[in-house]
């Protein structure tokens, strides 16, 4: 496995006996770019420099690898020709030069194929995959991970088999799929401790770490960064520590503890100047300016996040900014700046727009088929290995056994015999055969047409859950200029009622099963939107879900959710006015195969005496009467301790089944 050397002490020229200080690194070595002293140099001499220095001068590190190039006595050998378009590859890929990241490396992987030298093949199969992964074309990626296993397979050489496992697992996590990108991480940790691989052992749980993270289990997310970063200290790995310490940051943040985010985030944004990755600082400064925004110091947040913009315009990677537009506009909206927070909004929907019209999420299917399909492959080709060998061994013992006595008595007539069987086995496997490839050929295409209309269903739901946060986020620009409060308040709740029938789009389409809603995961992600969209300054609400291992499909998750919206909505709104704290407690249960009860109660002040919820002119509790009985259910409401409502309800897939 190619693997990156961070330091060396001293250059030496093997011609010439020409070396120099630590001290003075970088000005000898322009020196030596200027002078004839470059023609001394070995190949390793140069690719060696280009390593130690790749984080602390570009133009150095890039000017050592064109020189490489113009030495028309090294180029002339191929395999040193295709290591030093690979690690040109390699520094371009950090510099964030796309297309030359591109040439290079497909010039390498090119010579790596012809000479056949299939370790160095792999290596450069591998980054490719993570050039197109970074530039979001996942299903090149995926296909190219795959490529890797396989040659890696082929040489039986596990350390290259651990990467696309990273790689794999990384792909899961952006797109949503966090169980599967824990799966895969569990299975690549396997092979890195039997390795005892050190910097694989840190990626897989850091990777494990964003799969918790997105699954907002944030203990277990902290305990596997913790483990990732001090094996990357330890290792000297400045960008993985720089990336280690900001999702530590992150996760710190979402749990409300903003000085100890502070602190993390800090001590990553200080390492920058350690190294010159420019996706990694952009992301870094990003992290920052949302910190920022949330301590509501806005102006620094608007500092932080231009520094990423500007990085990512110098390096070509603005379509990385998008995070940092979006900073932008929330402490613009909150400086009073409208003019400035609608040009960065707009900044950041031309960017996500151009990201959502990629097809990348057309992948999403395949990505877990195309991968299991290839070790499915191998399981039966160890398989059909396996069985021969039994039939081979059962054949000798066969023949040992009774040889002797065959041979010497019914020699003509045990030919005839074999001979009259060797017959019927060849025919009755040729027909079996055909009939088996019949079958093969028929289940390809059934699995061909499943699949396919699986990617669609799961495009359609992206696409619907994407049309919808952007209404959503228009509703937000637009509140913006609205003075009257009950208008405010009416844009504000249908703003909530589009993001509650937009997750579940989202929850659909990132789910493993096409067809159903983790109830408690959307509930969880619903309440923690409301969170945001009502809560109050001084206010402590605390939210508790309870719906464990109940899936429902969307004919009933979508008015279920609506339900659970206006209710809670309603909770935040009047159940605690006169109160510094409360509870929201949502909790649903099955009373039968087909029938359950949502239960959402508070511990506010209560209801008026003489509330009746069947006869409110509420639109909130008219909207949840309505889709009760679009479930088939009914609706009443009680006060005791605060106010509790209860919706009686059946899952509408399973009466209709």
């Amino acid at each position: 496995m190619f693997k990156r050397l961070l330091f060396f002490s001293l250059v030496t020229i093997i011609t010439r006996q020409i070396s120099y200080s630590q001290n003075n690194n970088l000005d000898s070595l322009r020196n030596i770019l200027k002078s004839e002293k470059l023609k001394l140099l070995s190949f390793q001499n140069h690719i060696d420099i280009q390593r130690q220095y790749a984080n602390e001068d570009k133009d150095l590190t890039i000017a050592f690898g064109k020189a490489l190039l113009e030495r028309n006595d090294l180029m002339s050998v191929d395999s040193l020709k295709a290591k030093a378009y690979f690690e040109l590859g390699y520094n371009y890929r950090n510099f964030g030069d796309n297309n030359k990241t591109k040439f290079f490396l497909e010039n390498s992987l090119a010579i790596y194929k012809k000479i056949k030298d299939v370790p160095h093949q792999t290596d450069a199969t591998n980054l490719l995959a993570v050039y197109y992964a970074n530039i979001d074309e996942d299903s090149t990626a995926i296909k190219l991970y795959t490529e890797t296993i396989r040659l890696a397979q082929s040489i039986n050489d596990t350390l290259r088999w651990i990467s696309p496992y990273k790689g794999l697992s990384s792909l899961f996590a952006k797109i949503g799929l966090n169980d599967k990108c824990i799966a895969y991480c569990e299975e690549g940790l396997i092979l890195a401790k039997k390795k005892n691989h050190a910097v694989s052992i840190a990626a897989l749980n850091n990777n494990m770490a964003i799969g918790y993270y997105q699954k907002k289990e944030f203990d277990k997310c902290i305990e596997f960064l913790t483990v990732a970063l001090e094996i990357n200290k330890k290792a000297k790995m400045n960008e993985a520590i720089i990336r280690n310490l900001s999702n530590i940051g992150s996760v710190y943040q979402e749990l409300g503890k903003l000085d100890l985010a502070s602190k993390y985030a800090e001590e990553a944004v200080n390492l920058l100047p350690k190294i010159n990755v420019p996706r990694t600082s952009i992301y870094t400064y990003i992290d920052l300016a949302k910190l920022r925004n949330q301590q509501k110091k806005y102006r620094s947040a608007i500092e932080i996040g231009n520094k990423a913009i500007a990085i990512s315009k110098e390096a070509g990677l603005e379509s990385l900014a998008e995070g940092a537009y979006k900073s932008n506009t929330e402490a613009y909206k909150a400086l009073g700046n409208d003019a400035m927070a609608l040009e960065s909004a707009e900044k950041f929907w031309k960017i996500h727009e151009k990201f959502l019209e990629t097809d990348r999420n057309k992948a999403v299917a395949g990505i877990e088929q195309e991968f299991q399909q290839y070790k499915k492959e191998k399981e039966i080709e160890i398989s059909k290995a396996e069985i021969a060998l039994l039939k081979k061994d059962k054949i000798i013992g066969d023949t040992q056994r009774n040889g002797a006595i065959i041979v010497a008595v019914l020699l003509g007539l045990t030919a005839l015999l074999f001979y009259n069987r060797f017959l019927l086995k060849k025919k009755t496997t040729e027909e079996l055969g055909q009939k088996n490839k019949a079958i093969e050929k028929q289940n390809e295409i059934i699995q061909g047409s499943l699949t396919e209309k699986e990617t669609l269903l799961r495009e359609i739901h992206h696409r619907v859950k994407n049309n919808l946060q952007i209404i959503s986020s228009l509703l937000n620009i637009q509140s913006d200029n609205v003075q009257d409060p009950a208008l405010l308040s009416s844009m504000r709740e249908g703003q909530s009622r589009v993001q509650a029938m937009s997750l579940i789009h989202q929850n659909l389409y990132q789910s493993e099963h096409i067809n159903n809603v983790d109830i408690e995961n959307y509930l969880k992600e619903l309440v923690a939107y409301l969170s945001d969209m009502f809560s109050k300054e001084g206010k402590n609400i605390e939210i508790e879900v309870n719906a464990n291992q109940i899936e429902f499909d969307i004919d009933t998750a979508i008015p279920l959710g609506l339900i659970v919206n206006e209710l809670v909505s309603n909770a935040y709104k009047y159940a605690f006015e006169t109160q510094e704290s409360g509870k929201i407690n949502i909790g649903i249960k099955a009373l039968s195969d087909t029938e359950y009860e949502l239960k959402v109660k508070d511990d506010g002040t209560g209801l008026p005496d003489d509330f009746d919820a069947t006869k409110s002119q509420s639109l909130g509790l008219k909207l949840v009467k309505i889709l009760s009985k679009q479930l088939r259910g009914k609706f009443s409401s009680s006060s005791s301790n605060g106010a509790s409502f209860v919706v009686l309800f059946k899952d509408l897939r399973a009466i209709q089944s």
